[in-house]
C-alpha cells in the first residue's frame, strides 16, 4: 500500500464515523442550567455574608451590653435597672403629722394663742441640749413653728444700740418654735422669734381643729 492509499483509506474511515446532528437543544439547556446554578451560588454567598454580618453585629451588641452590666451566669439582662434614689428624709409620715398636730394644739391652748400659721418640718438628727427636761434621741426631729399672738409669753429682747436712729425695736413674740422627738412627740426645746417671721420653706401645714 502506498502512502497516498493510506491517506485515502483514513479519510474514508472518518467519513464512515456516525457523528450525527449536534444536540443544540441539549447544549442550550445545559448552558442555562449552568448559568442558573452560578446565579444561585452567587445569591447563596451573598445571603451567607449578610447573615454573618448580622450575627457579628448581634454578638458585638451583646458583648457591649454584658461589659456594661455583667452577669455571673453570663445571661444578658433584659434591661438595665436605674439606681434607686435615696428616700426623702424630709417627708413626714402620717404618725409624725399626728404627733406634730397634737403638740401644736397643746401649746396653742396652754398659751391662749391666736395662731395664724402652724407648720412642721422634719430632719434626721438628735437634740440633747434641752430646756424642757426631755431629750430628742430617736434620731429624727420635728420642728413645729406657730405664728400668731402669744399674750402670756414675754421676752426682754436683746441689747439695744442707743446710738442708732429710728424706732425702738419691737420684741413682741411673733412665733414659737418647738423641736420635738419624732417618735415620742415630746418637745425637747422651745424658742421664740420676734420681728418679721414666716413659715420655713417647704414646711407642711398642720391642722389644729
Amino acid at each position: 500500500m502506498t502512502p497516498h492509499d493510506a491517506k485515502t483509506t483514513l479519510d474514508r474511515l472518518w467519513d464512515d464515523v456516525p457523528v450525527g446532528t449536534p444536540p443544540i437543544g441539549a447544549l442550550v439547556r445545559g448552558g442555562k442550567t449552568m448559568r442558573r446554578r452560578a446565579r444561585l451560588r452567587a445569591a447563596g454567598g451573598a445571603a451567607a455574608l449578610i447573615l454573618a454580618v448580622v450575627a457579628g453585629s448581634t454578638v458585638a451588641a451583646n458583648t457591649v451590653f454584658d461589659s456594661a452590666n455583667p452577669r455571673p451566669d453570663g445571661e444578658v439582662p433584659s434591661a438595665v435597672e436605674p439606681p434607686t434614689a435615696p428616700a426623702d428624709q424630709t417627708k413626714l409620715s402620717r404618725d409624725e403629722l399626728a404627733r406634730a398636730s397634737a403638740l401644736a394644739r397643746q401649746k396653742v391652748e396652754s398659751e391662749d394663742a391666736a395662731v395664724t400659721s402652724a407648720t412642721v418640718t422634719a430632719e434626721q438628727g438628735t437634740e440633747e441640749d434641752t430646756n424642757t427636761g426631755y431629750a430628742c434621741s430617736s434620731g429624727r426631729l420635728l420642728h413645729i413653728k406657730l405664728i400668731g399672738r402669744f399674750p402670756h409669753i414675754v421676752t426682754s429682747g436683746g441689747p439695744i444700740d442707743a446710738t442708732k436712729p429710728g424706732p425702738t425695736p419691737d420684741f413682741t413674740v411673733r412665733a414659737v418654735v418647738l423641736t420635738a422627738d419624732a417618735e415620742s412627740g415630746m418637745a425637747c426645746q422651745v424658742s421664740v422669734q420676734t420681728g418679721e417671721v414666716s413659715p420655713e420653706p417647704g414646711a407642711t401645714v398642720l391642722r389644729l381643729d
